[in-house]
């Protein structure tokens, strides 16, 4: 018996003693050649300056010139000799850099091509500091930009605060972020710049001074791109697309390509026209944005790889396109907007709005839509709308037809409700089954509330308050997607939300890694009354689900987007005694983390 015990456990304990395998990396390392630049005019050796970044780690970094291994550097900076003896003057020649993560997954920098001079570099550069100015009060992080010139090449551009090196830009443009923490004392702080160019020559720009006070606002804006989507394949010029949020106010949002720089934009929406063409070469590059608000504080979105195919190949894929305004069914009585939502792997050249098949309008830029007065027409019968998208090779696409009713304005009932979703926000981050939350009201009563997701109803909802239990399970792609609800009255009036678009992330049991956390704000040891804003810094490699705040060991309060903040009364606990807060964060795959503690005194 215990034999036949041993046989049929034996598989059972096997399987369970096994670990399961770890998921494979597979992405390159994002690589890139900061100097020599392209373009660059050299005439001594020099120290080639190369950046790379990888979701695990770096294992080695390699340059080579003109096909040829210069020399491999494993520590950052990631600095390599670059010796120009022997090679000929006044040719063009070609270097490259390599990375190699820990998993041999290796990542290819752009190629730069630059000149060797055949005299001797003496002339130096020139540098003026153009932000911050002269008598400027400044806080928190702030953007000290220098222009610098040289009749050859700048080879990088110091920063100094009150002579002391702060650190380096080595492309253009020369920014360096400033984070004026350490020297917020209410008093003059002293800027200046260095440029060297291409031959090691120098010179030091004219002195900035600015006060430095401290900054109240210590929660950083939140940034994501919602367009294009990871691994999608894009040419031509492409709409990149962000969203940005801050507590305060958004200064500033800058796209990254490859890790470069790439340009910036001041006002939402956030979108960027990214010209492919110099990286059509059927690799996969990098995208990322950087968010600043009003403050200085900063944030980076995710990393989002897309390819690019070479000229070579043919655009053959059709846009893919929506109508997104006015929905199936819709009574339409006043001015209302007729909107389409389009995407291409290269460029949207237009998009042609129809009624009944007839043309009805023409849109050449983003977003789609324009605002339709039927009143002439009205006759209380059915119509239909439909979208035709054109891209720039030369394809094309149709959306469904959207059949809505023309009323004449006769009906007792013509006023639509109003509806909204409440839960999720744009741009977050979701797994699992989601809880869709939405409000409606009429003046006549809701009949019911529809949900759609990449515009198909998936759920309805008959009663107030109206929930959507969404099982995201299908759309773990790790993409956006979009939503809207769609209210109806009891006279058969309807309304829609706008479109919001969240990523749906692909739980699993492979992400075992839990979170960061850390108190932003107050500071430990600190002195604090009034109601005091509790900040949370929180990262994860896939997402944040939630944030939990902790005061003296009694959860208060559940935060589920970021900036991550609970507005704590102190006033219950003014005793002139310490009190700790800690703060718990949960990612998309319920791994969690929690910070350290700190201790506080507050006082009345």
């Amino acid at each position: 018996m215990l034999k036949r015990i041993a046989l049929y456990l034996s598989p059972i304990l096997m399987f369970t003693s096994c670990e399961l395998p770890q998921p494979q990396d597979l992405v390159p390392p994002v690589t890139l050649l900061i100097f020599p630049y392209d373009g660059a005019v050299i005439s001594q050796n020099i120290q080639a300056r190369i950046e790379a970044t990888d979701t695990d780690a770096i294992s080695e970094v390699a340059l080579y010139l003109d096909g040829e291994l210069v020399g491999v550097s494993s520590t950052k900076p990631y600095l390599i000799d670059l010796n120009i003896s022997g090679k000929q003057d006044k040719l063009e020649h070609v270097a490259q850099a390599t990375a190699t993560d820990k998993s041999g997954n290796v990542g290819y920098s752009p190629l730069v091509r630059f000149i060797i001079s055949d005299t001797e570099d003496i002339i130096p550069p020139t540098v003026t500091i153009l932000s911050p100015q002269g008598g400027q009060t400044v806080s928190g992080t702030v953007r000290i930009s220098a222009q610098a010139k040289d009749e050859r090449s700048i080879q990088k551009v110091a920063f100094f605060v009150d002579g002391d090196s702060i650190g380096i830009s080595a492309a253009y443009p020369y920014n360096f972020d400033w984070n004026t923490a350490a020297w917020a004392d209410s008093s003059a702080h002293v800027l200046y710049a260095k440029a060297f160019d291409g031959g090691n020559n120098t010179a030091i720009s004219a002195t900035v001074t600015v006060n430095v006070f401290a900054n109240d606002d210590q929660v950083p804006p939140s940034t994501a791109i919602t367009y294009p989507l990871a691994g999608q394949l894009v040419r031509d010029t492409v709409t990149v697309r962000a969203e940005a949020n801050d507590n305060k106010g958004i200064q500033n949002v800058d796209l990254y390509v490859d890790g470069a720089y790439y340009a910036t934009d001041t006002e939402a929406p956030y979108a960027f026209e990214w010209d492919t063409q110099p990286y059509a070469d059927g690799q996969s590059h990098s995208l990322f944005t950087k968010a600043y608000d009003i403050n200085g504080n900063v944030s980076q979105s995710l990393v989002v790889a897309v390819t690019t195919p070479s000229d070579s190949v043919t655009d053959v894929t059709e846009p893919t396109v929506f109508m997104a305004s006015p929905l199936p069914g819709q009574v339409i009585y006043q001015p209302v907007t007729v909107a389409a939502e389009a995407t291409d792997d290269g460029t949207i050249t237009k998009v042609e709005f129809y009624l009944d098949g007839s043309l009805l309008f023409t849109d050449t830029t983003h977003p789609y839509n324009f605002t339709w007065d039927p009143s002439a027409i009205a006759d209380d019968k059915n119509h239909s709308l439909y979208a035709r998208a054109y891209d720039s090779g030369g394809n094309a696409a149709v959306t469904a037809l959207t059949t809505v009713f023309l009323s004449t304005g006769n009906s007792p009932d013509i006023t639509p409700p109003t509806v909204a979703i409440t839960y999720p926000g744009g741009g977050q981050f979701v797994y699992g089954t989601v809880n869709v939350t939405a409000e409606a009201s009429d003046d006549d009563g809701v009949a019911y509330v529809e949900l759609f997701v990449d515009g198909e109803k998936i759920l309805q909802d008959d009663t107030a308050p109206y929930r959507f239990n969404w099982d995201t399970a299908p759309y773990a792609d790790n993409k956006a997607h979009p939503l809207y609800a769609k209210a109806y009255d009891n006279s058969g009036n309807t309304s829609t939300t706008g479109v919001i678009e969240v990523v749906v992330t692909n739980n699993n049991s492979d992400d075992l890694t839990p979170p960061t956390v850390n108190v932003l704000f107050p500071v430990a040891g600190s002195t604090v009354s009034g109601t005091v804003n509790v900040s949370a810094d929180v990262t994860d490699n896939v997402a944040v689900s939630s944030v939990e705040f902790y005061i003296d060991g009694e959860l208060k309060s559940t935060d589920s987007a970021a900036p991550y903040v609970y507005a704590w009364n102190t006033a219950p606990y003014a005793d002139n005694q310490v009190h700790t807060v800690y703060i718990k964060a949960f990612d998309a795959s319920g791994n969690s983390a929690t910070s350290a503690v700190i201790n506080v005194t507050v006082v009345p």
